[in-house]
């Protein structure tokens, strides 16, 4: 869960986002930015390449970015998910394009929504190129990923 917005930042808010604890033992302010990712400062607040005040980390996420890719619709199945096209936007907690065994899938951004348990075939652009289906569980983890190239 992301630092607050508010002024009212505690360094131990901040260790919690970055390092997984709320402890501040052996921590300072210049090695919290240090350890941070400087893509996941809110640009709002953040000054990048400053380390002077609390205030930088206001609305920090140390969380991975979802990514995009696009679905079929639900009622493509088997062979078929393989044929159509994905104009469905939904978004993975993965590292590719698209998402692999164990990553979760979403049906929004910010991944509060699983998506369902079903076979969908994805694509990297709405309507592109069906290259691969997947099986999600009723958690959204994709269970099994089949090429849809033989």
């Amino acid at each position: 869960m992301a630092v607050t917005t508010s002024d009212m930042i505690r360094f131990s808010d901040v260790c919690r986002e970055i390092y997984g604890n709320s402890s501040t033992a052996g921590k300072t302010l210049v090695g919290a930015h240090a350890a941070a990712s400087s893509g996941w400062f809110n640009s709002t607040y953040a000054v990048l390449g400053t380390v002077d005040t609390l205030l930088d980390f206001r609305g920090y996420s140390h969380t991975e970015p979802l990514i995009t890719f696009y679905r079929t619709n639900a009622s493509s199945k088997g062979a078929l998910a393989c044929n159509i096209s994905a104009t469905t936007a939904v978004y993975h907690n993965g590292s590719a394009s698209l998402p692999a065994v164990n990553d979760i899938v979403y049906t929004n951004n910010p991944g509060t929504t699983f998506l369902g348990n079903y076979e969908y075939g994805m694509a990297t652009s709405s309507g592109g190129n069906v290259t691969h289906k997947m099986t999600i569980n009723t958690v959204g983890v994709v269970t099994s990923k089949t090429s849809c190239i033989p």
